[in-house]
């Protein structure tokens, strides 16, 4: 017999300007409900 997985859910969090302050309640309650998470880096800023 075949096990199956439950519901698997993604969620994508911005976070604006890069600011953590300005995370919103539902995207803290997201982040802390998760057992993965990714974090996309731009890599190094531009000195100008």
């Amino acid at each position: 017999m075949r096990q199956t997985r439950g519901v698997r859910e993604i969620h994508v969090i911005g976070i604006g300007a890069g600011d953590p302050d300005q995370l919103t309640l539902q995207a803290v309650k997201a982040l802390r409900g998760t057992d993965v998470f990714f974090i996309l880096d731009k890599g190094r800023r531009r000195r100008t």
